[in-house]
C-alpha cells in the first residue's frame, strides 16, 4: 500500500509541479513558450515527483498501519482492578 500510493504521489506532485511551473511560459508567443517550458518543466516535474514520492509513501505506510493494526483492549479503572484483586 505504501509503495503504491508513493508512485500515485509521485505521479501527482509531477503533474501538479510541471503545470503551476509552467504558467509563466504562458505570456510568451508560441516559439518562446514551447522554449520555455522545455526548460521549466523537466526540473518542475522531477522536484515535484520526489516531493510526491516521499509524501505519498508516509501517508501510504500510516495508513497501511492503520489498516493492518489489532484494536487494543480495553482498560478497565485502576480502581475497579484494585477492588477485584482485594476481593479475590
Amino acid at each position: 500500500m505504501a509503495v503504491t500510493s508513493g508512485l500515485l504521489g509521485a505521479y501527482a506532485g509531477g503533474q501538479l509541479s510541471a503545470n503551476y511551473r509552467s504558467q509563466p511560459c504562458q505570456a510568451y508567443f508560441w516559439a518562446l513558450n514551447m522554449a520555455c517550458k522545455s526548460v521549466v518543466i523537466p526540473v518542475a516535474f522531477w522536484e515535484g515527483s520526489t516531493t510526491g514520492l516521499g509524501v505519498g509513501t508516509i501517508l501510504g505506510a500510516f495508513l497501511a498501519g492503520l489498516a493492518t493494526s489489532k484494536p487494543s483492549q480495553p482498560q478497565e479503572p485502576q480502581a475497579l482492578a484494585d477492588l477485584k484483586r482485594r476481593e479475590g
